[in-house]
């Protein structure tokens, strides 16, 4: 997502915030949000606060403050908006990124977008930061999580992990479109890894990162439901019992063991009434059904009335209930 910072005349702000958002290609791709006034604007970028990739700006009386933004940082667009027939006089000094007459039309401004992306080669599997006031590029898809600390973030899973200022909430909006979900006020993490979700935590290759209450709880289907968006995995929720509300991701066509003995079972139930190797289960992508076969003495039953004896399967959707017959651990499949 591009940020577009405008500090400009108020009916100049609104047509620039029309045609974007009546544009749908724009209006995808990018945000806009307009400073009060340029004294707010120069202060944001001073303390590192929502700063733009590109900035919108009236020229009359802000040469000085176009000058203060460029002594604060080198690497934000400036994008200056010029009355008709006003002369440039020593605008070119400040390095503007283009030059629009007003009244502006719409294509001078996706001519403007246009050209920031092609220079900073804008592709929605990479993201482009501000490190050490030059940019810097990464692949999203070597990114695990990245963590919020005091309005910096840091990057977890790159060989060399860099850090960047930028609020977590400006992060979540910018790639709330390719793959990343928010699961803690400090904490954004890329979907595709997440293997389980428990009510307080989940596990990334290994590693435990914090939900908070408000993340695991939120909307329709809570946090799964953020999580299966961007993943072609199924899933094994845990009903009542030690699992409560603990989410395990299955990838399509891979056997799950579930059982006692932890040397046979991917899920562990510790219960006297599950058998150290109970049941297994198989997620087909394709019809986006499940596959549960009883391979123990023990009964699994379904939705409280389908009784699996040993040697038995059954074909299961999202929503289907099971568990052994004596056991309180219950699973719902996601």
């Amino acid at each position: 997502m591009i940020k577009i910072g405008v500090c400009a005349d108020c009916n100049i702000s609104a047509g620039i915030r029309k045609y974007i958002a009546d544009d749908k290609n724009l209006k995808s791709e990018v945000n806009v949000f307009v400073y009060t006034d340029s004294g707010q604007m120069v202060d944001n970028i001073e303390n590192n606060k929502d700063i733009p990739d590109i900035i919108f700006c009236e020229t009359d009386d802000t040469l000085d403050i176009i000058e203060e933004i460029r002594r604060k940082n080198d690497v934000v667009e400036i994008v200056l908006l010029l009355p008709k027939n006003k002369k440039l006089g020593d605008i070119i000094l400040y390095r503007a990124f283009g030059i629009l007459t007003v009244p502006l039309k719409l294509s001078g401004i996706k001519k403007i977008i246009e050209k920031y992306k092609e220079l900073h080669n804008v592709d929605k599997n990479c993201l482009t930061v501000t490190v050490n006031k030059e940019p810097f590029s990464v692949q999203l898809k070597d990114i695990l999580y990245f963590e919020s600390r005091k309005r910096i973030i840091y990057t977890h899973g790159l060989k060399n992990e860099i850090h960047f200022y930028k609020t977590i909430r400006d992060l979540e909006k910018e790639l709330s479109d390719r793959g990343f979900v928010r699961c803690h006020r400090s904490f954004l993490v890329n979907a595709k890894y997440v293997e389980e979700v428990h009510r307080e935590y989940l596990i990334i290759r290994g590693e435990k990162i914090p939900v908070g209450r408000d993340y695991y709880e939120q909307g329709d289907g809570g946090i799964w439901k953020s999580l299966r968006k961007w993943n072609k995995y199924g899933a094994i929720i845990g009903v009542g019992g030690a699992y409560d509300g603990v989410i395990f991701r299955i990838k399509p066509e891979v056997e799950i063991i579930i059982g006692k003995d932890a040397r046979y079972a991917d899920i562990v139930i510790n219960d006297a009434v599950v058998s150290d190797k109970q049941g297994i289960i198989i997620f087909h992508q394709n019809s986006k059904s499940y596959s549960l076969w009883n391979v123990a003495d023990e009964v699994i039953v379904v939705n409280d009335n389908l009784r699996i004896l040993q040697g038995e399967s059954v074909s299961l959707k999202t929503g289907d209930v099971f568990g052994t017959e004596d056991s309180s651990q219950r699973f719902e499949l996601g």
